[in-house]
C-alpha cells in the first residue's frame, strides 16, 4: 500500500481547522478558553460583553489551510492583542481631554476628570490575556478522535 504522507498531513490539517473553528465558537459563547474564565473588564455598565459587543471580531476570524499547516487570522488590529495579552501605548491628545472632561460632566465619574487633568503624555493599557483561538489538550483528544 503507497501511503502519500502530504496528503495525510494535509487532510489532518483541514480537520484541525474545523475543530479550532469549533473550539473558537466555543469560545466565545463561554467567555472562557481551556476552561479558564476570560478576565472581567474594568469598565462597567458597557453594554454587551467585551469581546461580543458587536460580533466583530468573531466574524473576522478565518480559518485556511495551506499544505500541512493551519492560518487564523483576522482584519481587526485588536484581534492579536486580546487573544495574547499585551500592553498598548497611546499619545494622550487635545481630543481626548476634551472627550474625558465632557464624559465627567455628562456622568459624575471622577476617573474621568482624573483622566483629562492628568499631566501624562502618553497612556499605558495593559490588556489581559483573553485567548479565543489556539491549540488545546483538548484539540488533540477531538483531532484523534476524528481520525
Amino acid at each position: 500500500m503507497n501511503l502519500d504522507q502530504r496528503a495525510i498531513e494535509e487532510r489532518l490539517a483541514r480537520r484541525l481547522s474545523i475543530i479550532m473553528r469549533q473550539e473558537t465558537d466555543d469560545a466565545f459563547r463561554a467567555k472562557a478558553w481551556g476552561g479558564v474564565p476570560w478576565a472581567p473588564t474594568r469598565w462597567v455598565n458597557m453594554r454587551g460583553s467585551l469581546m461580543l459587543r458587536t460580533g466583530a471580531l468573531r466574524r473576522s476570524l478565518t480559518f485556511r489551510t495551506e499544505g500541512n499547516r493551519v492560518i487564523v487570522s483576522s482584519s481587526m488590529t485588536y484581534a492579536q492583542i486580546h487573544n495574547e495579552g499585551g500592553v498598548v501605548t497611546v499619545p494622550v491628545t487635545d481630543k481626548m481631554r476634551r472627550y474625558f472632561f465632557a464624559m465627567h460632566h455628562k456622568t459624575g465619574v471622577q476617573r474621568y476628570l482624573a483622566m483629562a487633568l492628568s499631566r501624562k503624555q502618553q497612556y499605558r493599557i495593559v490588556i489581559p490575556r483573553r485567548q479565543f483561538v489556539g491549540i488545546t489538550p483538548e484539540t488533540h483528544k477531538r483531532l484523534e478522535a476524528r481520525s
